[in-house]
């Protein structure tokens, strides 16, 4: 099976999944936000099916309101939320956008840093057939 190749576009409030067909890119498939999308994080992770080990991408969506999505697509190629969720603090003062996003490459976690003095870290839980988002907890950053 040859490894089909995309793009994923953040609009506004919406991103966008194009494929590569041999006409050029083709818009396949959207999906929306309640905010606008200030940052998109491809994630790896593994699908197991009858033996046989897939290599698959979930996208982490981050909105300006720091709601945050995990993304993946089903059998018809349509994205599917995985899990979702929103990390304002009570507390801390909050960047402005562009918030810095990492995620770690084995895929454990994704790190935001969205407050002064702090990074937020999701955790990630990887499944049977997909990876979701854990809860939250911040790390302290003292600047001397």
């Amino acid at each position: 099976m040859a490894e089909e190749k995309a793009l994923v576009v953040a609009r506004s409030n919406k991103i966008l999944l194009y494929k590569f067909e041999a006409q050029g890119l083709a818009e396949h498939t959207s999906y929306e936000f309640s905010g606008t999308v200030v940052n998109l994080q491809r994630v790896a992770y593994e699908k197991h099916i009858g033996g046989k080990t897939l290599r698959l991408d979930a996208v982490f969506v981050l909105t300006k309101n720091l709601d945050c999505s995990l993304l993946g697509t089903n059998q018809y190629g349509l994205f599917e939320e995985f899990s979702s969720g929103n990390i304002k603090d009570l507390q801390g003062k909050a960047r402005s956008p562009p918030f810095h996003v990492v995620a770690d490459v084995k895929s454990r976690f994704i790190a935001i840093h969205a407050y002064a003095n702090s990074v937020k870290v999701l955790p990630l839980k990887k499944g049977k057939d997909k990876i979701c988002l854990q809860n939250a907890f911040n790390c302290r950053i003292d600047q001397n």
